[in-house]
């Protein structure tokens, strides 16, 4: 995440409340969108939630707040280099 990203965002509140697709997730961590879904069944990414029920489009493909795609990524390339 570069700081022209970032500069989109005026509070860390609207960083908090965009909601991203799992491919946008991707491409904000420089991942595959397979690598998104693994985060998930791995526990490290969870799908967003609204008043205790996940969000999901009208196909039932997950969302996830941009915040918590960006903590996911901090931390595996953490471990990542942890591990190297």
């Amino acid at each position: 995440m570069t700081d022209t990203d970032l500069e989109y965002f005026e509070t860390l509140d609207d960083f908090h409340n965009d909601l991203l697709t799992t491919a946008q997730a991707a491409d904000l961590a420089d991942v595959s969108p397979q690598a998104i879904r693994m985060w998930v069944v791995r526990g490290h990414l969870n799908v967003a939630k609204q008043d205790g029920v996940e969000i999901r489009d009208a196909r039932g493909r997950p969302r996830y707040w941009r915040l918590d795609v960006a903590k996911a990524e901090h931390a595996t390339r953490k471990a990542a280099r942890r591990a190297a």
